[in-house]
């Protein structure tokens, strides 16, 4: 998603990552070494092995803003990092170690094509229906590509 360094402040929100980290290469918030990176409503799916959903090398780690996502793989072996220490293998695991992600959600998003490659393979089936989790500050649903009127943003 980015690395070091990110913008001051970098606000990530409603984006869809699919398969954005495999084996030892970068997770979606990487090397960062920015003290205030907000990642928020964002919908993360995994369907390859040995994938992080975050892998943070650098401190501190501590100003990070992850809440409100939705995390979703299809394999047993994906992962949160931080600096190689610790490897959170749940959602559950990830919000205790960090105190991260609060509100977040693990489900399947139900993409209309999982398995595509195309960007409309991943339009979320039944897009009136969707309500991933309670309202954040960019409302209840995670992800973008469900009506193709969503604002997708890096702020």
């Amino acid at each position: 998603m980015f690395r070091t360094p990110a913008r001051m402040g970098t606000i990530v929100y409603n984006n869809t990552f699919i398969n954005s980290s495999t084996g030892r290469q970068s997770g979606d918030v990487t090397d960062w070494q920015n003290p205030e990176i907000h990642v928020l409503n964002n919908l993360y799916y995994h369907s390859g092995p040995k994938q992080n959903f975050y892998d943070i090398q650098t401190d501190p780690w501590e100003k990070l803003e992850s809440d409100w996502n939705l995390f979703y793989s299809t394999t047993a072996d994906t992962t949160w990092r931080h600096k190689y220490r610790s490897r959170a293998n749940t959602l559950s695991d990830w919000q205790k170690y960090s105190g991260k992600d609060a509100h977040s959600v693990w489900k399947d998003p139900e993409f209309v094509n999982p398995a595509g490659r195309r960007p409309e393979d991943f339009k979320r089936r039944n897009p009136a229906h969707i309500k991933d989790l309670e309202a954040s500050k960019y409302g209840p649903v995670c992800g973008a590509y469900i009506t193709e009127e969503e604002i997708v943003g890096v702020e």
